[in-house]
């Protein structure tokens, strides 16, 4: 009893709260959806959870509370082909990778999955891949991903996803994304939450990534045409919106996450006028901006 009165750290408490909490997050009252064949750690470290239909993903080790919740409540027949090392990657498999269960949540959630055969998809911000390997399935072998991040860390995680599955269509762009080529400073709380603008984020840590303008990626890569963009950069949406302006000009679709504050303001309110100055027509779903090229009048 004593041990377990020792335990009881307001940060403890709060891992404890956020676990229980977890019982009603549709990101993991789905685990029981996934068809996993084994998980564990691989032999270079990294947690991992492959389906049985072949898939397999690195990611990272759960938090706190994420432990918490795999011990005292997780679905016990979940817990027979997951360990706990691999929780938060499987987590992560229905956020980022499978996306909500009914489409007319993927707006509001930053997702979008409505690809052809053929298209070309660019992600900024691609964290670990999930989003990136989902949409290169769906494009087939005819179509193309550039998936774009800044943090080293993820992407050598996006390396041994895309190798592990062998995946030939995705390209990976080991930059940020702005408004010019230039050497970033990154403000940083955890791998997930950095950015390249002060006080969007809680700065633990600080780094200096290379950066450049989506027009002079595509560029470089063969004068490329999107389909479709997908921006989660953590408050620098307007910076990497000012760098791609020949790229808006093509009529690419785009879904931008900007749930942050920037000058006391809702962030999304200064991309749909950037957007609506160059010509898209948008919707706003919680922070998330959908746009499409403007209709001609």
């Amino acid at each position: 009893m004593k041990k377990f009165i020792k335990k009881l750290t307001p940060s403890f408490l709060l891992d404890l709260i956020t676990a229980y909490l977890f019982q009603r997050n549709s990101n993991y009252t789905r685990l029981k959806e996934l068809d996993i064949k084994r998980s564990g750690t691989s032999a270079d470290g990294y947690p991992f959870v492959e389906l049985s239909n072949g898939r397999i993903f690195y990611g990272y080790f759960p938090s706190p509370a994420q432990k918490l919740y795999y011990r005292y409540w997780l679905n016990r027949v979940v817990k027979r082909n997951l360990q706990e090392d691999s929780l938060n990657v499987a987590v992560d498999i229905i956020l980022r990778y499978l996306g909500p269960a009914s489409p007319e949540r993927y707006i509001e959630n930053g997702k979008y999955y409505d690809f052809a055969p053929g298209d070309l998809v660019v992600e900024v911000g691609a964290f670990m891949g999930y989003y990136a390997m989902r949409a290169a399935e769906l494009v087939g072998t005819a179509g193309k991903v550039i998936a774009i991040e800044a943090v080293e860390e993820n992407v050598q995680l996006i390396r041994k996803n895309i190798e592990a599955n062998s995946i030939k269509n995705i390209t990976l762009i080991p930059l940020a994304a702005w408004k010019a080529k230039e050497e970033l400073k990154f403000y940083r709380t955890t791998r997930q939450q950095a950015s390249a603008v002060a006080n969007v984020v809680a700065s633990l840590e600080e780094f200096k990534v290379p950066s450049d303008t989506i027009d002079n990626i595509l560029s470089d890569l063969g004068s490329l045409v999107p389909s479709f963009i997908r921006i989660q950069v953590n408050g620098a949406e307007q910076e990497v919106l000012l760098g791609m302006q020949n790229t808006l000009k093509q009529g690419p679709k785009l879904l931008i996450a900007a749930i942050y504050q920037r000058s006391n303001q809702a962030s999304w309110i200064h991309v749909q006028k950037f957007l609506q100055d160059n010509h898209y027509s948008s919707v706003v779903k919680d922070g998330n901006v959908f746009a499409v090229p403007s209709a001609p009048a």
